[in-house]
């Protein structure tokens, strides 16, 4: 999944993404002690797809956040001009 796909999702769907994704490693990360992993570029590529995730939920929590701080200081603004 690219990140501008990523970025459509809301959070709690990308915080899902997060944790399957987060158990496949855990799978892979088996699969490779085991000797059965045939894939071994999935656990570099799956961290990094982890790494993105979170840092695209981190920036939209931050953005949420700016977006509340705005809306209490655009309301404080309109009752002191009141």
């Amino acid at each position: 999944m690219k990140p501008t796909e990523m970025r459509t999702l809301s959070p709690d769907e990308l915080a899902g993404k997060v944790t399957a994704w987060e158990e496949e490693l855990f799978r892979a990360r088996c699969e490779k002690v085991v000797g059965q992993l045939t894939a071994t570029h999935a656990i570099p590529d799956l961290r990094r797809r982890i790494a993105r995730a979170r840092t695209i939920l981190s920036e939209k929590r931050i953005l949420t956040e700016k977006r509340i701080l705005t809306e209490k200081h655009d309301a404080g603004s309109a009752k002191a001009a009141e």
